[in-house]
């Protein structure tokens, strides 16, 4: 089994959606994965800020676009 310290790079992602699905089954995985959460993006900006603050995130966005286009990201959940 490998840990995510194990693996010399990792993915730039970020998640659309913190809705109690994300956040009980796909938020806790990325601890799992070769991954750096980056960005968070959710309709409810407060939701997104107090998430993204749970994981040590910097940055949130409410439309996905503006997501898409400020950030630099190698896959989205």
């Amino acid at each position: 089994m490998s840990y995510q310290r194990d693996f010399e790079a990792r993915l730039n992602v970020g998640i659309v959606g913190v809705g109690s699905h994300a956040y009980r089954n796909i938020l806790p995985t990325m601890t799992l994965l070769p991954v750096r959460l980056q960005t968070i993006c959710d309709l409810d900006l407060d939701r997104a800020q107090i998430t993204a603050d749970q994981y040590g995130v910097s940055a949130c966005y409410r439309p996905a676009s503006e997501m898409y286009t400020q950030e630099r990201l190698d896959a989205v959940f």
